[in-house]
């Protein structure tokens, strides 16, 4: 669930496309080299929470943890408080680093050549020869 050069986007898209109410990542935070970034999903949204890793400790908020996973396991006890209307987050399910899904690309690709009845090799353009 760590996924180490994620964009803030490209977390919101994974979460909301693939996630699930409770779904999580740990990201690096773009905006301080000791700076991560938990992205949650809730509802129909996507929360980001920095988490600050001291070299000790990894303090999120008032709170101070040893480890990373002493923090999620804490988090899947208590929520987080996700946003001004007071909206409550459970970290339930990990994101994997690894998710086996072929890319998106891949299939327009195919469904484009069985939407024409071409083959797949029919669609891969040629390069002109120079």
């Amino acid at each position: 669930w760590y996924h180490d050069n994620l964009t803030r986007h490209a977390a919101e898209a994974l979460l909301l496309s693939n996630g699930q109410d409770g779904s999580y990542l740990l990201r690096k935070s773009n905006e301080r080299e000791d700076l991560y970034s938990l992205s949650v999903r809730g509802k129909d949204s996507v929360k980001h929470f920095h988490i600050e890793h001291t070299g000790t400790s990894f303090k999120f908020g008032f709170n101070e943890f040893s480890s990373l996973k002493e923090l999620v396991l804490h988090f899947a006890n208590q929520p987080l408080i996700g946003s001004e209307t007071g909206t409550l987050i459970v970290l339930k399910h990990p994101y994997p680093r690894k998710v086996e899904e072929p890319s998106i690309y891949e299939s327009v690709r195919v469904h484009t050549a069985m939407q024409t009845g071409r083959t797949e090799s029919d669609l891969v353009p040629n390069a002109p020869s120079v």
